[in-house]
């Protein structure tokens, strides 16, 4: 292997390692504000080292100009957009999570039933996805998926994870993708 290789190895796992922890802060942390701090602060470090890893294994190319270009667009988006999200949150009055919370202590009770029908749900869109021919249905299928994840998250009380959920898996990524699918010639003949 070449030294380039190698360190676009370690940028990517470093990237990738990173993504995974906020993935964990944003199921394991208790209110808004700290999973939006997990997500704002970790994924956006995660991203930013995956995509400075490819820009090391690309070399010096017109490919690698681009990269940066989207590395500088997400070090300005991403905390701009956590610290919008924070505010608009904290302007509809949206209380943060406080280990003594001598409020409500009313706790609420999961629909099982509810949640074991989405989870069906969601391995069919799964098995469906892997198992699909055409990449527009798998696509698709995939945006199917995203928007159950995110009835789950729903069901389970995170409604702004769902929301999240439903925003850019179902909706954002799925559009992207669906127009890519769109603009790219297919090259294959099965």
């Amino acid at each position: 292997m070449v030294l380039k290789d190698i360190l676009s190895i370690i940028f990517i796992s470093l990237g990738a390692f990173f993504m995974f922890i906020g993935s964990l802060g944003l199921i394991r942390l208790p209110d808004f504000y700290s999973r939006a701090h997990a997500t704002g602060k970790v994924d956006t470090l995660a991203i930013i080292l995956v995509i400075f890893g490819l820009v090391i294994y690309e070399g010096f190319s017109v490919n690698s100009a681009k990269l940066i270009i989207i590395i500088t667009f997400v070090a300005l988006t991403n905390p701009t957009a956590t610290n919008a999200l924070a505010r608009a949150a904290y302007r509809f009055r949206l209380r943060p999570w406080f280990k003594k919370d001598k409020s409500k202590k009313i706790k609420k009770k999961m629909n099982w039933e509810i949640e074991i029908v989405l989870f069906i749900c969601l391995l069919i869109a799964a098995f469906v996805s892997l198992y699909v021919k055409n990449l527009l249905t798998a696509v698709i299928t995939l945006s199917v998926f995203s928007f159950f994840t995110a009835l789950i998250y729903i069901a389970m009380g995170a409604i702004d994870v769902g929301f999240t959920e439903a925003v850019v898996g179902a909706g954002v990524t799925g559009v992207l993708l669906i127009i890519t699918i769109y603009r790219t010639s297919r090259r294959s003949s099965d």
